[in-house]
């Protein structure tokens, strides 16, 4: 299964571009050389994510996730971030599955 989340032009280093997938928030963003496609879920109570200063945060509770990993950096969050499968095909970005 392969569908299209966004195009690479549109995902920025010091921003994180929200799409919807399949009715759920995903947040993208370049970390380096990397794209990253992380569910807008943070790991300790579901609350959405802000990105900034190049991490993503817990609105609700303050948990902050490295951009780069998912990795809990501090705070609440027990668990790194929900990442999905993604590729470069072309000028867009793909989530994969099962390929």
């Amino acid at each position: 299964m392969k569908v299209t989340l966004a195009r690479i032009a549109d995902i920025h280093e010091d921003r994180a571009l929200e799409v919807d997938f399949f009715g759920r928030s995903i947040l993208l963003v370049k970390a380096g050389d990397r794209i990253n496609a992380f569910a807008n879920t943070c790991t300790h109570a579901a609350g959405p994510l802000l990105f900034e200063d190049g991490r993503f945060r817990c609105e609700w509770h303050g948990a902050t996730f490295n951009a780069r990993s998912g990795q809990r950096e501090d705070g609440p969050g027990p668990y790194p971030l929900i990442r999905l499968p993604t590729r470069v095909e072309g000028d867009d970005l793909v989530y994969v599955y099962g390929e």
